[in-house]
């Protein structure tokens, strides 16, 4: 289904302006809502589907719909394949534990640091909870997401010494706490995937909160997964092989099939995954990324 032929994205605000819509443009888009049964989200799934991707923005999704288990075990009665299944919690707590539990290096951060050690207090949910403060608060709770209070959004997030943080911050559900990382070139990287193929693009960006759309320069390697590697249609570096590497380990043990995972690196080039992402954003329309992953292998 190279152009999404076949396939169902099952959304919740993330439609317009994403990378599925550009990549898939076969696709049918069925709306979600959190409460959505399992008889009603089959009779709107078309009669040729053979894969379904879970394509929700919010950030913890292993009750979304409620119906979720029913769901999928319907859809797989029906021989239809689930894409991202898997990735229900991409909060940033979470991400970081399991970065440390496959032995992969972690930036969450706790009391103990030295008291001069620099920190970035974020919130737990992707971009402050934005989508997720549609939901009404029962929905939340349901859902085990917690909205900031203390943090209102990424412009707000807050690079501070590690004594400097309030007590009450270290154990607030809403809030992780990271060892602040950066090096002196503004480097960042942002690994975009589908199946086996991955787009990793190095960029110079000197925003706080780094986006593609405001890197000064960047270049892209266009890679793809073979015998538990990543590798690039061209010449790389150690650097990149480096965070390669990193990907190659993470990204199959978390599950991630379609999605983007951004990168912080220090001077000394230890590189750090802090952020995962389902549903991303494709705002640079580039046609190249679009050609690469397009050419993804069709197996499950």
């Amino acid at each position: 289904m190279p152009d999404g032929s076949g396939l169902v994205v099952y959304e919740w605000r993330a439609r317009q302006g994403y990378l599925a819509e550009s990549l898939f443009p076969a696709a049918t888009f069925l709306s979600a809502r959190p409460d959505d049964r399992v008889e009603v989200v089959l009779d709107a799934i078309p009669a040729l589907t053979t894969h379904l991707l879970f394509h929700l923005s919010a950030t913890i999704t292993s009750d979304f719909p409620s119906s979720r288990a029913e769901l999928l075990a319907a859809l797989a009665a029906k021989g239809i394949q689930a894409i991202n299944d898997r990735v229900s919690d991409i909060s940033k707590p979470f991400i970081q534990r399991t970065l440390a539990a496959l032995s992969l290096p972690s930036v969450l951060a706790d009391r103990t640091l030295p008291p001069d050690t620099p920190v970035i207090v974020k919130t737990s949910l992707n971009f402050d909870g934005k989508t997720e403060r549609e939901l009404p608060p029962a929905e939340l709770q349901r859902m085990g997401m917690h909205l900031a209070r203390h943090v209102s959004g990424p412009s707000a997030y807050k690079i501070v010494r590690a004594a400097s943080v309030p007590p009450q911050l270290w154990d607030d559900p809403s809030l992780c706490i990271e060892h602040y990382v950066c090096n002196d070139d503004n480097r960042w990287h942002r690994a975009i995937i589908w199946k086996d193929r991955l787009v990793l693009v190095e960029g110079i960006n000197r925003y706080r909160i780094k986006k593609l759309a405001t890197n000064v320069e960047s270049r892209s390697f266009y890679c793809t997964l073979t015998e538990g590697r990543y590798r690039a249609s061209a010449g790389t570096s150690p650097r990149i092989e480096r965070v390669l590497a990193q990907l190659a380990v993470f990204v199959p043990a978390f599950g991630l099939q379609f999605g983007a995972i951004d990168v912080v690196s220090s001077n000394s080039d230890e590189f750090y995954i802090i952020d995962v992402n389902t549903t991303p954003y494709f705002l640079v329309k580039a046609a190249d990324v679009l050609e690469h992953l397009g050419g993804a292998l069709p197996r499950d």
